[in-house]
């Protein structure tokens, strides 16, 4: 009889195991800022050393973002109001000052909305425009939809002050929901790192500084938050990872080692890229680090890390960088190393070959279309979805959408005592990674 290929594909969900829990994506910035005022401290010193003239800090940041809010369009604006009105209208107690805060941020961004939504044209206004003037004319007067150009307004003091106060509190320790609502759309460290990035295309000596700086921070984070976990559970079984079958060929799209740890380098699959290695940008070298997991943070970042950077040069092409083998899951994918080409193609690989295929933790989100492309284009056999919110109307449409199954073609089941849903050879299973047996999927 022939053995099965059981394939696992892991997201960031996989990581939020209790035992774990490490933030998600949208948690990240906030995390990496109290790393540096805290354990992070000396790192964020002799980093900020080898940059010289580096203006970037969280808190500059916050002040940018405020500032911005009169560029983004209402319905960027309204998805902001959405976010925090959810986390407001969780609390129950209508005295607490987060729910009151909730409402405060609620009534100044639908004011902001609706201040922009009464400056458009509108269809009577450009109707006239057309008639009174030629076709020519018209079309040099209609270069804006507006009457004031909200790009040269600014906020008021009070709308700044009240948002940078919250934005402020989703930096501590111990922020409350509606200043993580808020904090999680507007310091959004993977959409910061890809405006960064571009610095090393455009030539922007401040943009590659600023790109420095965030990426080995984000990276300094992550291996401390890793090696904590790792201690925490020395002598214990890793939370999910413990679990997963060691003939399981698995493809993680998160940073950490817990799954090579598991299966080995020959059965795993750093999709984003992983900690333990590192890109010189000018001849696109894929570097490991030489006992990772032995060295202190400070050790790497002075042996290895510093002695690698000089941007003493004012022209970027003679500046001397390298960056952390990290690649945000945005649509717009920079290929770092022509090694991530020949793994991506691996992994296509992989999926086409898997008899079944377990996805864990993943939301299959339209910021990652590379791999619900490449699943979509190779995905073979079974797969079963895993994840608590497999079920809601958006996971089904975004299902329709990646694997053209229509919604009303899911039927209801159950699943290890977990709601369910199949079609064809698709099952969505709602509940986190470590409720369900991996073992017993395969194994069906």
């Amino acid at each position: 009889m022939t053995a099965k290929n059981n394939l696992l594909i892991i997201g960031a969900g996989v990581d939020r195991t209790s035992g774990i829990d490490l933030p998600m994506a949208k948690q990240l910035l906030p995390d990496i800022a109290r790393f540096i005022d805290g354990d992070g401290n000396a790192f964020d010193k002799a980093l900020r050393g080898s940059l010289p003239h580096m203006r970037f800090t969280f808190q500059r940041h916050i002040k940018t973002q405020i500032d911005d809010l009169t560029k983004k369009d209402p319905a960027e604006l309204r998805h902001y109001v959405i976010r925090v009105k959810e986390a407001a209208d969780a609390i129950a107690d209508p005295n607490d000052p987060a729910k009151k805060q909730g409402r405060l941020v609620e009534l100044l961004f639908e004011r902001l909305m609706s201040i922009q939504s009464h400056s458009a044209l509108g269809s009577e206004i450009e109707g006239l425009i057309k008639e009174v003037f030629d076709e020519k004319e018209a079309r040099e007067i209609l270069v804006s939809d507006s009457v004031v150009d909200f790009h040269k307004v600014s906020l008021s003091d009070t709308f700044k002050s009240v948002l940078k106060h919250i934005l402020g509190d989703s930096l501590a320790t111990d922020a409350n929901t509606v200043a993580e609502a808020l904090g999680s759309d507007m310091l959004n460290i993977e959409q910061l790192l890809i405006n960064k990035f571009l610095g090393f295309y455009n030539e922007v000596p401040g943009d590659v500084k600023h790109y420095l700086y965030i990426s080995w921070c984000f990276w300094a984070n992550m291996v401390q938050r890793q090696r904590m976990v790792l201690a925490t559970n020395e002598g214990k079984s890793m939370p999910f990872y413990s679990t997963i079958p060691t003939d399981t060929k698995a493809i993680t799209l998160n940073y950490t080692t817990f799954l090579e740890d598991r299966l080995g380098k020959n059965q795993t699959l750093y999709f984003h890229g992983d900690l333990s290695k590192y890109i010189r940008m000018d001849t696109r070298d894929l570097i490991s680090i030489e006992r990772f997991n032995e060295r202190p943070l400070m050790e790497i970042l002075n042996e290895e890390i510093l002695p690698n950077i000089d941007v003493s040069a004012e022209e970027v092409s003679n500046q001397r960088h390298v960056i952390p083998a990290l690649i945000p899951p945005l649509r717009l994918k920079p290929v770092l190393s022509y090694k991530y080409i020949d793994l991506w193609h691996q992994a296509a690989q992989w999926i086409k070959k898997a008899d079944h295929t377990i996805v864990a933790g993943y939301s299959f989100s339209t910021s990652d279309e590379h791999l619900n492309d490449i699943m979509r284009a190779n995905h073979h056999g079974r797969v079963d979805i895993v994840s608590p919110g497999v079920l809601n109307d958006d996971f089904l449409q975004r299902m329709e959408k990646v694997f053209g199954i229509p919604v009303r073609n899911w039927t209801n089941t159950r699943v290890q005592g977990r709601d369910a849903r199949q079609a064809n050879s698709f099952r969505l299973i709602a509940a986190r990674a470590d409720e369900v047996d991996l073992a017993r999927l395969y194994a069906e």
